[in-house]
């Protein structure tokens, strides 16, 4: 059996050489906004790596789309931490100096001076932030012209998929994906719960586009472009470093082998695909110097690190996020089921659950918070997607539903929701406010602590 399962192989020779020398080089999103993350010299040397493949790179219209959509918020990240940088070393600045005043030391040590200390920081600091608002100075502007993003829209000119064909197409796409990320299908399923902490959808050419569907959407435009142009060997490069393109196991700790066997099986049976290889970005510049006589900075490689560092971890939070709301989301299901025997759980729309009793049609909106200071920037979200509802729907009542993280948290949340005022919308809006529990240690149950109807205010 041996030629049977190669894609549970990753220890099998690969001639990486010629697959270097043939291969297709396709982009994740987060490769090419990675650029406006990165030192200028580390973004160079990727560039001009990429610049060496110029005939042999190719992007998903997807990704097209993606990049041009989330540059403009990266950018404003980039911008946002020079603020950050000089709030922290303010707050920094202002501690030493309350510390050293409680101390008293002018009175009560007459040997301990402090004075040419915090001169000496005083004269570091205004350095610094003067350097910093230099730099601040040569970063691309929000409304200005942007070179990057010119010469990457030049690198890849002629080198992006077809967009989808019209809003059936994608919808199908949806549907499959919906399929693939309940069977735990890669890529993408860990998306699945996306939609609960970012807005989900938004509008391209007529098209309404769902981002926990993109990973999918990228895939899936990869291998059409393959099939079609008989292209049999691909490097796909990315940044995401979820298991739902990495095949990692657990050995003294997780340990990274290769693209998932199921990616590697669809390449080929969906993609004709013999060879597929999937590189995060340090990898892919390591090769690069193997293989195509590239110089790269060992800096360079330590940036890129980092920055992939950075992400992996910010990815992780939200997954960890992600999977607080399907708990809080089941145990809500199950309690409802318990009340009113039928639920309809709304996969593709809002809100989460419905339930149709013998003379009315009820709506249920999931959200889980463990802050009360952020609870009514959340419930005015929620209760301005209610209005649009309530305006295009037939709900006779629909109920928010907060689980907080703890009782003291849920408690403060319903202080605050019964002195808030729903002008417009009261005699359809209902609250619940309630918490998790494990009674048996292992599974959630919702426990209600507070129903609030807005009209009870008046």
């Amino acid at each position: 059996m041996k030629n049977l399962f190669p894609q549970f192989d990753p220890g099998a020779t690969k001639d990486f050489r010629a697959i270097w020398g043939r291969a297709l080089f396709v982009f994740d999103t987060n490769v090419l906004l990675n650029l406006y993350r990165y030192q200028s010299s580390t973004r160079d040397q990727l560039l001009e790596v990429i610049g060496k493949l110029s005939n042999r790179i190719w992007i998903p219209h997807h990704v097209a789309l993606e990049f041009q959509r989330n540059r403009l918020n990266v950018l404003a990240d980039q911008n946002k931490r020079f603020a950050q940088v000089r709030k922290a070393i303010g707050s920094a600045q202002s501690e030493l100096r309350k510390g050293l005043s409680e101390l008293q030391l002018d009175r009560r040590h007459s040997l301990i001076d402090p004075t040419p200390l915090t001169s000496e920081i005083d004269k570091l600091v205004s350095g610094f932030l003067s350097d910093l608002d230099e730099i601040k100075e040569k970063q691309q502007k929000l409304t200005e012209a942007d070179p990057l993003k010119e010469k990457i829209e030049a690198l890849f000119e002629k080198k992006v998929g077809e967009p989808p064909k019209d809003q059936k197409e994608v919808e199908e796409h949806y549907k499959e994906a919906e399929r693939r990320y309940k069977s735990e299908i890669p890529p993408g399923f860990l998306d699945d719960e996306k939609d609960k902490d970012d807005p989900d959808t938004y509008m391209h050419n007529e098209i309404v586009y769902k981002c926990k569907y993109g990973d999918y959407l990228v895939w899936q435009q990869l291998l059409s472009h393959t099939s079609a142009s008989k292209t049999d060997t691909v490097i796909f490069v990315t940044d995401d470093s979820k298991a739902d393109w990495w095949w990692i196991v657990k050995s003294d700790g997780p340990k990274t082998l290769g693209p998932r066997p199921e990616l590697i099986e669809e390449a080929k049976l969906r993609g004709e695909i013999s060879s597929f290889l999937l590189y995060k970005p340090e990898a892919f510049l390591q090769f690069a110097e193997s293989y195509l006589g590239t110089d790269i900075s060992k800096d360079t490689l330590a940036e890129v690190r980092d920055v992939s560092t950075v992400l992996s971890e910010r990815q992780e939070e939200k997954l960890k996020t992600r999977r607080s709301y399907k708990i809080a989301e089941d145990a809500v299901s199950r309690w409802l089921t318990l009340r009113y025997g039928e639920v309809f759980a709304n996969v593709y729309g809002f809100p989460d659950f419905t339930v149709e009793t013998e003379n009315k049609k009820l709506g249920f909106e999931v959200k889980q918070t463990g802050n009360s200071e952020l609870v009514m920037r959340r419930i005015r979200d929620v209760t301005d997607r209610i209005i649009y509802e309530n305006a295009q729907s037939d709900f006779d009542v629909l109920t928010l539903i907060l689980v907080a993280t703890t009782e003291s948290e849920a408690n403060k949340i319903t202080e605050i929701l019964r002195k808030r005022r729903f002008r417009g919308m009261a005699s359809k809006l209902r609250f619940l406010v309630g918490v998790l529990d494990y009674p048996d240690g292992y599974q959630a149950e919702f426990f209600v602590l507070a129903k609030i109807s807005p009209d009870e205010n008046d």
